[in-house]
């Protein structure tokens, strides 16, 4: 596997496959998409390397509502607390009630 990587800060930019990756390839690509060609590493590296680089971009690319949606209760459990709590209109609550009492739990 080829990568190319920013040298100030080892974050991945591209990665290419197989055998037929010609040198310089991804530098050019990085240079194309607005980098400094000061800053661009391209290596072959090993399976474990790339996968751990690839994580370290996942991470890096997600965002505060990515890490909230993540941890949130699942947004049928956050209605059904907010229903047992008394805090929906009566008239909400009514047609709640009226789903819940219709499929009730096995």
């Amino acid at each position: 596997m080829r990568v190319c990587t920013l040298k100030s800060t080892g974050a991945l930019i591209e990665s290419q496959s197989g055998d037929h990756a010609e040198y310089g390839t991804l530098i050019t690509n990085a240079v194309n998409a607005g980098y400094a060609e000061e800053d661009i590493d391209e290596r072959v590296v090993s399976s474990q390397e790339f996968h751990a680089l690839f994580d370290a971009a996942v991470k890096a690319a997600e965002t505060y509502v990515d890490r909230r949606r993540r941890e949130y209760p699942h947004i049928g459990d956050q209605l059904d607390a907010l229903y047992h709590a008394g805090v929906f209109p009566d008239e909400m609550a009514a047609k709640l009630k009226a789903v819940k009492d219709a499929n009730p739990k096995d």
